[in-house]
């Protein structure tokens, strides 16, 4: 198992970075040998070292690695250094290719493809992003209605030695 990625490589600031930052539709994922490869439509390029423009169809390759579970909580499964991706999946992709590759690999461990959350306002205004919208509340048609329930009499409390001596 490979060992646990050290506190740098977990920060959201690493997607600042990259070369890459996209919004992708993943088109389909296959698994060969532990070797993830996923074919993605680009929906939009905010920062692209290369000609990318959106309907363009590109490359990933990325290998899920899992940390090692805490001797606190063996239960909880341990994040992974990259997030794997599932088809149909709309997301933000930071990326990094090499000049002599053929596909894009993940550039910010962690927060590869997740929200810019690593990006400062200003950085996200000039690339044209916009922080994603929470989901919308449920609507009030289909909130259930608090109906209170009539209060019911209390039974009186059993009284104590002490106040039946006094009576």
């Amino acid at each position: 198992m490979p060992p646990s990625p050290s506190f740098e490589q977990m920060e959201p600031g690493l997607q600042a970075k990259t070369a890459y930052w996209l919004r992708i539709k993943v088109d389909s994922v296959k698994e060969v040998e532990g070797q993830y490869h996923a074919t993605a439509t680009v929906m939009q390029a905010y920062k692209a070292s290369g000609a990318l423009k959106p309907g363009d169809t590109i490359a990933i390759a990325y290998q899920l690695q899992q940390r090692e579970a805490s001797q606190k909580n063996k239960r909880r499964h341990p994040p992974q250094w990259v997030p794997s991706l599932r088809e149909g999946q709309v997301t933000y992709a930071f990326l990094n290719k090499e000049a002599d590759a053929a596909a894009f690999r993940p550039g910010a461990q962690l927060w590869s493809f997740a929200p810019p959350f690593g990006l400062s306002r200003e950085e996200m205004q000039a690339a044209g992003m916009r922080m994603p919208k929470p989901p919308p509340l449920p609507s009030p048609a289909n909130v259930k209605k608090f109906k209170p329930q009539p209060q019911t009499q209390a039974a009186p409390l059993p009284s104590t030695d002490k106040e039946a001596a006094e009576k």
